[in-house]
């Protein structure tokens, strides 16, 4: 990039304009980016034996396939609180995806000017989802891939082997796509053993972290041993299904009219926009791998066509298959060898417009949801450090993102800045920090606000977080059997905070 001094500009400009959204709410509309960002913003005072939280949860410090992007939102939210902490994640990763696709580009022998499209791509489905870790994993594994194909030497494939391990200390599925990428890109090179060993090399690291983790799946804390592999279920879903829902998986986030058709737009300006460009004159192809792009772009289409949408059983994973799609239309851009020098770079103007667009748009739909998100950051304010909440969470969804229950996590942002304790937060063996189970404190569970009981849930907590005001369960003023009442403190938008007093 230093020797492009137009592809440096419009990465700037690109880079700066996918920021921009980011200043547009104080909250973010991911839907699991409130669960993840809590309990990393917990990690160090539990790590450090703190209060509240290193009361009811404790820190995995054995290596997990979460703890990279779980680190460093600690260490963001230890600088600037838990929603600083969103934004900052957020914006390393809009960025890092076009990033990780340029220099892939360059290790294939692509220009990878073309790379300014994939700023497209930076607001996609994945992101709203709230999946960091799934997103960094990725952009990763991107930049891993070119270094394995850039390898000669095992002195080269040796210094793949750190971030190798950093992708298995960051996604299982970023895993997946860098051992398949590994298996099936040594048919692209020569001679094929010695691919085979550099490939090898380079991509193990991953495995020093997932062999043990894996190993834990099917022999539990206690050593009684898990179900069999025999027993795993799998959701499938047909290939018509998957083929009509590639654009929901992918840029479908906005349902507002005009910023759902913009990115209705911008799906096929990235879907064929590859095919017209590769109309351009070509670029000899010098790589020693060829016909490497289009193996990349068989193994993503093959992670999006085969895998299920779910499975249970020893080993758990949801929402399997769709997170693939983004990258799919990641590995058509690596298709084309284009000219892209002189008058030839005119031909990046529509895609390049396109990412400005979509920054535009999005930015629009991050103004119009902070009008009914922003109230909540009062509730974050009001509530004191070292406190227990319980969150009762009715009314989930916004009229901007129907499908997605983008505050059916809220209560997490209020624990992750207080550095205190809610129940309702992901549990699960693979994230690094966990409840202690045995000092749980009564609740209805995420699931059942309604059985909400004040004599049996609400009096063992500091504060009651409602969400859903017209099926506000709390009585103020009225005195439980034990003596314990909730005082209203704060209400904001759809939301009322409550302070439980004796």
């Amino acid at each position: 990039m230093r020797k492009d001094r137009l592809l440096a500009i419009m990465t700037g400009a690109l880079a700066i304009g996918a920021w921009i959204p980011l200043f547009c709410t104080p909250i973010l509309p991911f839907a699991d980016m409130p669960n993840n960002a809590g309990l990393a913003s917990l990690i160090i005072p539990t790590g450090f034996g703190h209060g509240v939280a290193a009361f009811h949860y404790k820190v995995q410090w054995q290596p997990l396939p979460y703890w990279s992007a779980y680190a460093l939102m600690a260490l963001f939210s230890s600088i600037g609180g838990i929603l600083f902490s969103c934004k900052a994640i957020t914006a390393l990763l809009v960025v890092l995806l076009p990033l990780a696709t340029m220099r892939l580009m360059v290790a294939l022998g692509r220009n990878p000017r073309l790379g300014l499209w994939a700023f497209i791509l930076s607001y996609e489905h994945n992101l709203y989802g709230g999946w960091v870790t799934y997103l960094l994993g990725m952009s990763l594994t991107l930049i891993a891939i070119a270094w394995m194909l850039e390898a000669r030497t095992l002195k080269d494939a040796l210094w793949v082997f750190p971030l190798s391990l950093l992708i298995g200390l960051t996604h299982i599925q970023a895993v997946w796509l860098l051992m398949a990428a590994s298996v099936a890109l040594t048919v692209c090179g020569r001679p094929f053993l010695r691919r085979v060993w550099l490939h090898g090399v380079a991509s193990s690291g991953c495995l020093i972290v997932v062999t043990p983790w894996l190993l834990r799946q099917f022999a539990p804390e206690g050593g009684a041993p898990s179900a069999p592999l025999s027993s795993m279920v799998f959701e499938w879903i047909t290939p018509s299904v998957k083929a009509a829902s590639f654009f929901k998986f992918t840029l479908d986030n906005i349902t507002t009219q005009g910023g759902a058709r913009f990115a209705a737009f911008a799906f096929a300006v990235v879907l064929f926009g590859p095919l017209l460009i590769s109309r351009l004159p070509h670029v000899q192809d010098e790589v020693e791998q060829r016909g490497a792009s289009s193996v990349l772009l068989v193994v993503m289409l093959g992670l999006y066509v085969l895998l299920p949408m779910s499975f249970s059983g020893p080993i758990v994973h949801w929402y399997t298959y769709p997170r693939y799609a983004t990258f799919v239309l990641i590995a058509l851009l690596l298709i084309p060898r284009p000219r892209l020098d002189g008058r030839y770079a005119l031909a990046l103007i529509p895609g390049i417009v396109t990412a400005v667009g979509m920054d535009w748009a999005v930015a629009r739909h991050f103004s119009d949801l902070a009008v009914r998100s922003a109230p909540f950051v009062q509730i974050i304010k009001a509530v004191k450090p070292n406190s227990t909440i319980l969150p009762l969470q009715f009314d989930q969804s916004d009229p901007s993102l129907p499908p997605i229950e983008v505050y059916s996590q809220f209560g997490a942002y209020v624990a992750g800045q207080a550095r205190g304790y809610e129940p309702n937060m992901f549990d699960t063996g693979s994230n690094p920090l966990v409840y202690r189970h045995e000092r749980d404190l009564p609740n209805p569970g995420w699931s059942a606000p309604g059985a909400f009981s004040m004599e049996k849930h609400g009096r063992y907590f500091d504060y009651i977080l409602v969400q859903g005001k017209s099926y506000d369960p709390v009585h103020p003023g009225v005195r439980t059997a034990s003596g314990h009442t909730a005082r209203l403190l704060v209400e904001a938008g759809r939301w009322r905070l409550y302070k439980v007093e004796k």
